[in-house]
């Protein structure tokens, strides 16, 4: 017997300037309907709007699965050719001694983010996002490979976006 999946597959067109959706739409899992047949090109070019101020946002809920939710994106154009603003990220950490959540937090849409918990070795359940969109905190676990402190480790958990490598 076939068991159905209950979940909601989301899509977002969204402007990396400010994360606004400029489109948006969901479909329930196992049906199926045209959700979009226009061109990208002609809906962005109407508006004056360019491929390389979007990124477009893939994300299902699926309550069954462990951490009941996936996403992707798709780049509307090179990432050398779009203007990815400026971001502060913020990371929280809370829990103790055998794992720790952190939450990460962006103030702009933040292209390729990665952890990194300075000399604190362990490992993170997630340690890159391709996409953090401001007012939608990412969460992750970290977990120690030896005893440490949760003071110290709140002082060397960083986090990066692509952004930040430039010069």
């Amino acid at each position: 017997m076939q068991r159905g999946i209950k979940g909601l597959l989301s899509v977002r067109l969204v402007r990396w300037s400010d994360g606004v959706d400029w489109e948006s739409f969901s479909v329930p899992c196992l049906e199926s309907k045209e959700v979009w047949s226009k061109s990208i090109d002609s809906e962005l070019l109407c508006d004056g709007r360019k491929r390389e101020e979007h990124v477009m946002l893939f994300e299902a809920e699926v309550p069954e699965l462990e951490h009941g939710r996936l996403s992707n994106y798709h780049l509307l154009a090179p990432l050398k050719a779009s203007t990815l603003p400026h971001t502060k990220l913020e990371c929280e950490a809370s829990g103790d001694g055998s794992s720790v959540i952190v939450s990460v937090r962006s103030s702009q849409v933040a292209a390729f983010v990665w952890l990194q918990s300075g000399d604190i070795v362990g490992r993170f359940s997630d340690n890159g996002f391709g996409v953090v969109l401001p007012n939608e905190p990412r969460q992750v676990e970290f977990i120690p490979f030896e005893p440490f402190s949760l003071a110290h480790f709140r002082t060397v958990l960083s986090a990066t976006s692509l952004r930040d490598t430039y010069e």
